[in-house]
């Protein structure tokens, strides 16, 4: 399944234009909202954070997890209707190891021109994370959790074709940015 989604015609665009969605790929706790928000600021972009969204919409991850394929589908109506109105770069964030998430990666790259930015930190670095930045806009998870998703998203990612990686790893704000203006410039 993984050799025909690589070999298909996706809208990917390697230069440096800005393109119309910038996703955000990399396991819980990697940094890829922080990582979306600078680049919203330094690309004048428009960051939709799913996992915010699927809270607002669903409050609990149990009523999510029943619900997943109708939460896929308000999201990618909401980034749709964005994209075509013209908010773009839009730019979010997805782990993209489920078949909701790889869909959600594959129906966006066909239907505009779209740049997969890799979002890194080690283990240690992304259960930490997840443990400081609570449950107010995350679904709770647990090191365990982080740790599967870690290992899995190390597996997976070599079949996405990235336009850059960032190492969101011990990375100050700026450092991020001026990655930012270096992959757009």
């Amino acid at each position: 399944m993984w050799a025909i989604q690589r070999e298909m015609a996706y809208n990917f665009d390697m230069s440096p234009k800005l393109p119309q969605v910038i996703i955000l790929l990399g396991p819980v706790g990697a940094g890829k909202s922080t990582v979306g928000r600078i680049i919203e600021k330094e690309l004048n972009g428009h960051f939709y954070s799913i996992e915010e969204l699927f809270i607002q919409k669903f409050k609990t991850y149990e009523n999510y997890a029943s619900n997943r394929d109708q939460a896929y589908q308000i999201f990618m109506d909401e980034v749709i209707h964005a994209a075509e109105r013209g908010q773009t770069p839009l730019i979010f964030e997805e782990i993209a190891m489920s078949s909701h998430g790889k869909g959600l990666v594959e129906s966006i790259s066909q239907k505009f021109s779209t740049d997969l930015i890799c979002i890194e930190a080690d283990l240690e670095t992304c259960q930490s994370r997840v443990i400081q930045r609570g449950t107010a806009k995350n679904f709770s998870k647990s090191n365990a959790v982080v740790e599967g998703a870690w290992t899995e998203f190390s597996k997976v990612k070599d079949f996405y074709r990235f336009k850059a990686e960032i190492r969101n790893q011990d990375c100050a704000h700026q450092e991020i940015a001026d990655q930012v203006r270096k992959i757009w410039k």
